[in-house]
């Protein structure tokens, strides 16, 4: 989210910003305050903000929630929700605009939260969804597996923040237009157990 938009949410809701967890590179990746975050943690309300970025997108409830594979009614409520924290408008032709400019969330490095976790758990249960429905052709599940001392942990979620942050960039820029929306999740965890594990 970039961090015009953080500060114009957290003055509408009269909530203070993350900023102190986001190192100065990364400024236009602010994380969301997590009261904000808890209003529009699910993961249908991101998705909502890119589907009204792709060709043919349509401002109507049905459309919308077939577009998604959700229900009408998860729909409306995202809708509903998005409008409500002035994240999204009508036009004077009635069509649903976005009114920041880009929108990510972030886990803090120190802790986390069940609102988080919720998400993050609803978006590896859509992965299992895709790897057993969809054809190879429209997605990638890929692993790796590796021996690391864990002096290098911290060093790799900075790599993997720079990838996911890298690929989003690399692909908005895209000179075709938009027709579907993706979601690119990632898992750092150890396989071996430990006493701290």
């Amino acid at each position: 989210m970039s961090s015009k938009t953080v500060k114009r949410l957290s003055r509408y809701l009269d909530l203070p910003t993350a900023e102190s967890d986001i190192s100065s590179e990364d400024r236009e990746f602010e994380a969301l305050s997590d009261d904000v975050f808890a209003s529009i943690k699910g993961y249908e309300h991101f998705a909502i903000l890119e589907l009204m970025q792709t060709k043919g997108f349509r401002s109507s409830i049905p459309w919308i929630a077939k577009a998604l594979g959700i229900s009408s009614v998860k729909a409306r409520c995202a809708i509903d929700r998005l409008f409500r924290l002035g994240i999204i408008r009508k036009n004077s032709s009635g069509h649903f605009v976005e009114v920041g400019s880009g929108w990510t969330t972030s886990i803090h490095k120190d802790r986390t939260d069940q609102g988080r976790k919720a998400l993050q758990r609803e978006l590896l249960q859509k992965a299992l969804f895709s790897l057993e429905t969809q054809p190879l052709e429209v997605r990638d599940h890929t692993s790796v597996t590796f021996a690391i001392s864990d002096q290098q942990i911290e060093q790799a979620k900075v790599l993997i923040a720079q990838f996911r942050r890298q690929l989003a960039k690399k692909l908005d820029a895209t000179p075709y237009p938009k027709n579907c929306v993706y979601n690119v999740s990632i898992a750092f965890f150890p396989l071996t157990v430990t006493s701290e594990s």
